[in-house]
C-alpha cells in the first residue's frame, strides 16, 4: 500500500483538501462508496507521511471489513474508487475556486455541442477578465490562446456562431494582454527578461509597438526610454543612439536602478556593435558611459565587479587612447574583483596594455604571471590562452621568424587551447565555432611564414579569412596577412 497511486495522490492533498473532501463526497458519492469513504479517513488518521505500518494491505482489510477476513480484490476495488473520487474532487475544488478554469470548460462543451450561442458567451466571458484582476498572467495567456483557437474554428465554420461577437472579444482580449504582458516585463522582471535573451528587445519591442498601434500606451519615463531604445535598435542609426543617450544622461535621477543597468546595456552594445566601422569613435563613446556607468554606481553588485566588465572598461579606455585614467581605474577597481581571479584578471588585462604598446616582452612577461594564477573563471582562461598565441606571435615576427622554437611552442600551445576549448560545455555552439576558426587559421598563418609563403597562398588565405564571418580576433589575423602580403610581394 505504500507505494499505491492511492497514497501518491494523499500526499498532494493539503490540509485544507482533507477537510473539503468529505463534505464532497456527501454531496456527490454514491451510495457504493460508503466504504471508499470509510477507507478515506482510515488513511486520513496517517497524514502528512503515510509511513505507518498501519498502512499494510492486511491490516486495512481487517479493519474495513469483519476484523478477520483478508479480502485483497475487494480491497483494489474500493482503493480504485477512492482513487477516482479523489481526482474528481481536485478538479471539482479547481474550478469552484478559479471562475475562468469553469467558463474554459463551458466553453469548450459548447463548442463541442455546436451550440448557437457559444459565441455571445464567449464574448461576455472575456468581458469580464478586466475584473478578474486576481487571475495570472498564464492564466490570461491560456485563456488568450483558447479564445483564438475557438474563433478560428467560427471563421472556418467548423462551429456555427456569429463572427463579431468573436471579433470584438477577441479584439479586447488581444489588447488586454499585451497590457499585462508589457506589466509584467517592464515592472516586475524586466531585467531578468531583457538579461536572459542577451539584452535584446526580442520580448519588449513587439509588445510595446502592438500596444501603441492601440493608442493605450502610457506616456511614463521609462516606456519613453524603451520607445527610444526601440528606435535605436530598428534604425540603427548613430543619431538615435545619441538621442537615446542623452536622455539617459539627463533623466538618470528618475530611473529605477534595473531599467538605468538595462538601458546602460543596450547602449554599450551599440557601441560593441559598431567599434569596427569606427574603432576610435565608438570606443571613446563606450569609454564615456563606463565612466558614467562607474560615477553612478551601475557596474558594482554587492560592492564586486563583474570581471568581464572590468576587462571591457579597459579594452574601450586603452582603445580611446585613455591610458592614464584607465591603468587608474585597474588599481582602483582591482580589489572590487572576487578574490578567486582578481590577480589573473589584473595581470591579463595589464598583459593586453603592453601588447597594444607593441612592448611584446614586457606583455609576455604578465601573461605568464596571469596564466600561473588561479582562476575559475573561463572567459578569463580563453583570453588568457588567446593572448599568449598573438603576444609570442609577435616576439616571433618581431625576429624576422628566424627562431624556429617559437614555431614549435605556437604550435603546441594551440593544440593544447584546441583540446581545452572543446573540453568546455558551457561555451556556445557559435563562440565554440568562432575559436576553433582562430585556431585554424592562427596555424595556417604560422605554417605559412616557415613552410610556404608563395603569393598564391598568402592571397587564398585572405580570401577564406574574408568570407569567414565568424572567427575570433579577425582583425588581428586580417592585419598579419597584409602584413605577410607587403613582405612577400607578387
Amino acid at each position: 500500500m505504500h507505494q499505491s497511486k492511492l497514497l501518491q495522490l494523499y500526499k498532494v492533498l493539503t490540509s485544507s483538501d482533507l477537510t473539503a473532501f468529505p463534505k464532497y463526497a456527501q454531496r456527490f458519492s454514491k451510495a457504493l462508496d460508503k466504504d471508499a469513504v470509510q477507507l478515506f479517513f482510515y488513511v486520513k488518521r496517517f497524514a502528512p507521511t503515510y509511513t505507518s505500518n498501519r498502512l499494510r494491505r492486511a491490516i486495512i482489510c481487517r479493519h474495513l471489513f469483519d476484523g478477520e477476513t483478508i479480502d485483497t480484490p475487494k480491497l483494489r476495488t474500493i482503493t480504485h474508487r477512492l482513487k477516482v473520487l479523489l481526482e474528481d474532487f481536485l478538479i471539482y475544488k479547481d474550478i469552484e475556486e478559479h471562475p475562468t478554469l469553469k467558463q474554459q470548460l463551458l466553453l469548450q462543451s459548447l463548442k463541442q455541442r455546436n451550440a448557437s450561442n457559444y459565441a455571445k458567451e464567449s464574448e461576455q466571458l472575456i468581458q469580464e477578465i478586466g475584473n478578474q484582476a486576481h487571475l495570472s498572467l498564464n492564466e490570461h495567456l491560456e485563456l488568450f490562446t483558447l479564445h483564438n483557437e475557438l474563433w478560428s474554428d467560427v471563421n472556418t465554420e467548423k462551429i456555427s456562431g456569429d463572427s463579431s461577437h468573436f471579433q470584438k472579444a477577441n479584439e479586447h482580449l488581444d489588447l488586454f494582454y499585451l497590457q499585462q504582458k508589457l506589466n509584467f516585463i517592464l515592472e516586475y522582471n524586466s531585467s531578468k527578461v531583457i538579461r536572459q535573451n542577451d539584452f535584446k528587445l526580442a520580448y519588449v519591442a513587439p509588445v510595446i509597438l502592438m500596444i501603441k498601434e492601440h493608442s493605450v500606451l502610457k506616456e511614463d519615463l521609462i516606456t519613453k526610454f524603451w520607445l527610444a531604445a526601440i528606435q535605436m535598435q530598428q534604425s540603427n542609426e548613430r543619431a538615435d543612439f545619441m538621442a537615446l543617450k542623452q536622455l539617459f544622461f539627463e533623466q538618470f535621477a528618475l530611473l529605477p536602478k534595473t531599467d538605468a543597468q538595462d538601458i546602460f546595456v543596450l547602449l554599450n552594445n551599440f557601441c560593441n556593435q559598431h567599434l569596427k566601422s569606427d574603432l576610435n569613435l565608438y570606443a571613446t563613446e563606450s569609454f564615456l558611459l563606463y565612466q558614467f556607468a562607474i560615477e553612478k554606481e551601475l557596474l558594482l553588485i554587492n560592492d564586486r565587479m563583474r570581471a568581464v566588465e572590468y576587462a571591457n572598461i579597459a579594452t574601450v579606455g586603452f582603445y580611446a587612447g585613455q591610458n592614464e585614467w584607465t591603468l587608474s581605474f585597474l588599481k582602483k577597481f582591482k580589489s572590487k574583483l572576487s578574490p578567486l581571479i582578481r590577480d589573473a584578471v589584473f595581470a591579463q588585462v595589464y598583459a593586453f596594455y603592453f601588447f597594444l604598446q607593441a612592448e611584446f616582452e614586457t606583455a609576455h612577461t604578465w601573461i605568464l604571471k596571469a596564466e600561473k594564477q588561479p582562476t575559475s573563471s573561463l572567459p578569463t582562461i580563453i583570453k588568457i590562452k588567446t593572448l599568449k598565441l598573438r603576444i609570442i606571435y609577435e616576439k616571433w615576427q618581431k625576429e624576422q621568424f628566424q627562431d624556429e622554437g617559437l614555431y614549435q611552442i605556437l604550435e603546441s600551445l594551440v593544440k593544447s587551447f584546441v583540446g581545452y576549448i572543446k573540453k568546455q560545455t558551457k561555451i556556445p555552439p557559435d563562440r565554440l565555432e568562432s575559436y576553433l576558426t582562430f585556431a585554424r587559421l592562427f596555424v595556417q598563418l604560422i605554417r605559412l611564414e616557415v613552410k610556404s609563403n608563395s603569393p598564391l597562398k598568402i592571397s587564398k588565405y585572405q580570401n577564406e579569412l574574408d568570407q569567414n564571418k565568424n572567427v575570433m580576433y579577425k582583425d588581428w589575423l586580417t592585419k598579419k596577412i597584409k602584413q605577410m602580403k607587403v613582405a612577400y610581394p607578387t
